[in-house]
């Protein structure tokens, strides 16, 4: 038999019975010639070491590397269960000499085929169809691994997560095949600190690609809200990168390379991993404090992102060595719930501090009220999540109760429909009350702010019209439930009345009877001409005025019509009657000024927002009707 043909009958021996391929301790080799066979994987393992000892194995070709890892084998199965009997110790010199040489290799292999990750082109991954689906649950039977030889644990992380190659695959098998002799001599240490010196450097360089960053809360809190917001962003996507395709990737290759004990690629990944996402955490924990309303969307998509990602950081975090991870994360979702919570209600009090010194111009919505109303309806996108952190109203029986006093009392027991009924029990409901009726006081405050009752009464009407279309559009309707918007509604009408009776009210003392026949029932001209001299005058001081008013689309048409429902017919009577015992004298179109369709398209032509609306356009009506 010759030398060639030994190793691998021996290496073959070997991988069968090999405490890394078998539950059972490795045999001695059979009776074959061990002296032999010992000569000839020392020759194996020395060649690397005499002449060649600058050059790598695994760089030359896969053959040498397959017979060094034969000739280790051999070495193993030679010396058995320790003793070696008489050649023990120099098969355990020629193991440390390969140890040696296999540690080295491991390293090499890492350091030359290790790339830093450059995230920028992840995200846009997200939306494919592959990235992300839930596994089937028809799926499990309880295995630990698939057909396939995949474990359960690695299946679900390639479901859940965007697992990305980061080393070939073949470089992969190489190192766990390393490692597996490594195991066997009982040197894993050394290849778990070679993988961590090169992977955690790796790591962190990928991590500051990705923005990741350490900031105080001093340094949150001195950003204004413009820099403020796109570092939220940046944080935002280094949550859903890093976790979701980092992490995920780095805990699939440490149990692919440590593949023979899924304790030491624990033991390896925390070692290598924790201290990053420990970062990535205390980051998002810095933005995690309550602030102005405007940040409280950020904290919302933050909060959503870090509660999708917990079973992803969960499945990649897992095991007592990871366990500080999980619950920093727990906790950090925890401190992201009381910031948005915190950050919301305190909007009403940015409302009631709020205070404005001159009205707006021409009664228009307040811009304050226009921004609410806005944040408000970009919210709804939000609003199972606010339900979800301002959680559900227990009554003293433990059924759920109606929160927000006695209006969403009124809504549930009113035979509301099934939905707004349950979103009115959430504790939601009584915070987003409030701040609307500080927007409600807010308003009728600045309403006082203008001399001209009118217009003020304009503003409110503007204002509480706007609220109300806001809010049955906005997603909220719901949440406030319908008797909120029928209360506001008849206020919108309310104010619309009062508006017609305090702008109009006088000039309609032009058009009546009362006074215009003297003495034997004569009309008076004088009078009669008084009475169109003083009409036309009012109506053109109104239109001179309102013409410049804004009222929002939608009410403007409304309130034109109310005008003219009640102007144009009492106009068209009087002018009907009277304007006989004008016609025929000097000057009579001074009285006679406005058709019925001049102040028709004179009061159409109100409220347009210019500096004051046009009076040429009429037709005399001296002669005709």
């Amino acid at each position: 038999m010759t030398d060639e043909s030994l190793l691998p009958e021996i290496s073959s021996l070997a991988i069968r019975d090999s405490p890394a391929r078998a539950g059972d301790s490795a045999s001695s080799p059979p009776d074959l010639d061990v002296s032999v066979a010992l000569d000839h994987a020392e020759a194996v393992v020395r060649k690397w070491e005499n002449g060649t000892g600058e050059q790598m194995v695994w760089e030359i070709s896969s053959e040498d590397a397959q017979d060094y890892l034969l000739a280790v084998d051999s070495l193993q199965a030679l010396l058995g269960d320790g003793d070696g009997g008489p050649d023990a110790a120099r098969i355990q010199e020629v193991l440390r000499i390969a140890q040696g040489r296999l540690k080295s290799e491991f390293k090499h292999l890492l350091a030359i085929h290790t790339e830093c990750v450059d995230p920028s082109w992840l995200p846009e991954s997200f939306s494919a169809p592959s990235f992300s689906s839930n596994p089937d649950p028809s799926d499990e039977d309880g295995s630990s691994t698939n057909p396939d030889g995949v474990s359960t644990e690695q299946q679900s992380m390639r479901e859940q997560s965007f697992i990305i190659d980061l080393l070939p695959p073949a470089i992969v098998a190489d190192l766990s095949d390393i490692a597996r002799r490594m195991a066997n001599m009982d040197h894993s240490r050394d290849c778990i600190d070679a993988y961590i010196l090169v992977r955690k450097g790796v790591l962190e360089d990928s991590m500051f690609l990705l923005g990741v960053e350490r900031l105080s809360s001093e340094d949150v809190q001195k950003m204004e809200w413009k820099v403020l917001e796109p570092r939220m962003k940046k944080c935002l996507k280094a949550m859903k990168v890093s976790f979701k395709v980092l992490f995920a990737s780095e805990r699939f290759l440490s149990d692919e390379v440590f593949a023979v004990d899924l304790e030491e690629s624990d033991t390896c990944f925390a070692e290598m991993a924790n201290d990053a996402a420990l970062e990535v955490l205390d980051m998002i924990r810095v933005f995690a404090t309550p602030d102005k309303p405007e940040k409280l969307f950020r904290l919302l998509d933050m909060y959503e992102t870090l509660k999708e990602l917990l079973p992803e950081i969960e499945l990649a975090f897992q095991g007592q060595v990871c366990s500080r991870v999980r619950q920093e994360a727990a906790d950090v979702l925890d401190i992201l719930s009381g910031a948005a919570r915190e950050t919301f209600v305190g909007v009403k009090n940015a409302i009631e501090t709020s205070l404005s010194t001159q009205p707006v111009v021409n009664g228009a919505v307040h811009p304050l009220t226009r921004y609410l109303m806005n944040y408000l309806s970009f919210l709804s996108e939000y609003m199972d999540t606010m339900k979800e952190l301002f959680g559900h109203q227990e009554s003293a029986n433990g059924e759920a109760g109606v929160a927000g006093g006695d209006e969403t009392s009124e809504a549930a027991g009113a035979g509301e429909d099934e939905n707004e009924v349950g979103a009115l029990r959430s504790p939601l409901v009584p915070v987003l009350m409030e701040i609307l009726e500080a927007l409600m006081r807010h308003t009728d405050e600045n309403a006082r702010l203008y001399r001209d009752t009118v217009l003020s009464t304009i503003f409110l009407m503007n204002n509480t019209h706007y609220i109300v279309q806001k809010a049955k559009h906005a997603g909220i309707q719901f949440v406030i439930g319908d008797s909120w918007l029928r209360r506001h509604s008849s206020l919108v009408r309310y104010h619309a009345m009062n508006y017609q009776r305090v702008a109009w009210g006088k000039i309609f003392s032009y058009l009546r009877d009362e006074g215009i026949r003297g003495p034997g029932y004569n009309i008076s001209k004088e009078i009669l001409k008084e009475r169109f001299k003083n009409f036309n005058a009012a109506f053109e001081e109104i239109h001179r005025t309102q013409a410049g008013w804004v009222v929002s689309d939608g009410l403007r048409d409304e309130l034109r019509v109310l005008i003219s429902d009640k102007l144009i017919p009492a106009y068209r009577s009087f002018l009907g009657r009277y304007r006989v015992h004008l016609e025929g004298m000097r000057h009579s179109e001074r009285y006679l000024k406005y058709s019925v369709e001049d102040l028709e398209n004179l009061i159409n032509n109100l409220f347009v927002g210019a500096a004051h609306g046009s009076m040429s356009r009429r037709r005399s009506i001296t002669g005709g009707g």
